[in-house]
Parts: structure tokens; C-alpha cells; sequence
């Protein structure tokens, strides 16, 4: 992403101070190397940290692909310390990490029902840290649990089957968490790591 100060006007908008523009380019493959087509961009911003999250709050303005840039009006005129990023979105509502690399993520979740407690689901990891394949990344914050009573693809996790959320004990550590048990004869869950940006792991 480039960020340059520009004239008064630029924007076709007069108020005496120069502005911010910010211009950024579309990713052209995922996270796994593969062909994506990004619909849309989301900008988000902070004038007090660069360590904020990128949610509805920071949510700065919205643009869709064929316009990746955006004019931060009056900014850096007040405050003079502006922080963004740039989230991109593809036609299935895939998500660009906010921070420099999506979460490591936790590959040995096990689950088992206690004795004694059927109604009860225990799950054990280990801590994972940084970013995915080893790259270096933001803080992992915490893990959130998804499931529902039907197959649950990465794309359709989301705050309607978000069951429980556990905070990070640190890479490396055993964490052993308990939830209520999802009732179904058939139940499918992904537990994805979350970095203080709020990007969640890919898988």
C-alpha cells in the first residue's frame, strides 16, 4: 500500500487542509497459492496505535475492486498520526489478513467427551504463535470454536455458529478448554486461532 499527502481539491472536495490517499494493488493468489478474484476492499484505521483491530469501529470505507484507492479527507491534518490497513474480499467473503500474515494454525485439536459428563466436549491443543507456515506474524490473542449440526466449510464460520472462545495460554502450551456439548448425531467444528489484529487463521 502507498500513502501520499495531496493537494486540497484532489478529491474534488475544498477545506483548506491537504489530504491522505491511499492507493494499494489486488492480490492475485490466496494464501495458498492459488487464483483469487477479489470483489471488494474494506480500509480500516486508527489515529491513536498500529496495533488496532480491524473491525466495525476502524472501519474507515469501503471500495469495490475496480477502485483501489481511497482519499482520507482533512487526515493528516487532525489528528497528524493516522495508522491503516487494507482488507481485501473475494466472491466467496474470504478475507485478506488484516496484519502482515494470517495465524498459525492449531493442526492437532483433539475432542473427547469426559466420563461422566455427556453433555460436556473437552478439547486440547497446542499453542501455536506467528504466522501461517512459519512466517512471522502479530500475537495470537485467542482461539474461537465453531460448529453446528451439518459440514462446516472454513467460508461459513461466522458469529451465527461461534460457540465458545478461549484465550491463548502461549505457543507451545497444552490448552484444555471445556465447552457444552453441541447436540446432532452428526456435529463439525473448526477451531480457529485469532491474532490481536483480529485476522483468523485460514484453517
Amino acid at each position: 500500500m502507498r500513502v501520499d499527502y495531496v493537494d486540497d481539491a484532489a478529491n474534488g472536495v475544498t477545506d483548506g487542509a491537504k489530504d491522505t490517499r491511499l492507493t494499494w494493488s489486488a492480490p492475485l493468489e490466496s494464501a495458498w497459492g492459488l487464483e483469487t478474484a477479489v470483489v471488494s476492499f474494506e480500509v480500516y484505521g486508527s489515529s491513536t496505535t498500529p496495533a488496532f483491530r480491524a473491525e466495525a469501529s476502524t472501519l474507515l470505507a469501503t471500495r469495490p475492486v475496480s477502485t483501489p484507492f481511497w482519499t482520507h479527507e482533512l487526515a493528516p491534518a487532525s489528528p497528524k498520526n493516522w495508522y491503516y490497513t487494507v482488507v481485501g474480499i473475494d466472491a466467496n467473503g474470504l478475507r485478506s489478513p488484516a496484519s502482515s500474515a494470517f495465524p498459525e494454525s492449531v493442526s492437532d485439536l483433539r475432542l473427547r467427551v469426559p466420563d461422566g459428563s455427556p453433555a460436556t466436549l473437552e478439547l486440547r491443543w497446542t499453542g501455536v504463535e506467528g504466522g501461517l507456515n512459519g512466517a512471522p506474524g502479530p500475537a495470537i490473542e485467542k482461539y474461537n470454536l465453531y460448529g453446528r449440526p451439518s459440514l462446516l466449510p472454513r467460508a461459513e464460520c461466522s458469529d451465527a455458529n461461534r460457540l465458545a472462545t478461549f484465550g491463548s495460554l502461549g505457543r507451545g502450551q497444552e490448552h484444555v478448554f471445556e465447552t457444552p456439548l453441541t447436540s446432532g448425531a452428526f456435529v463439525s467444528y473448526q477451531l480457529l486461532s485469532q491474532d490481536y489484529k483480529g485476522t483468523e487463521a485460514v484453517w
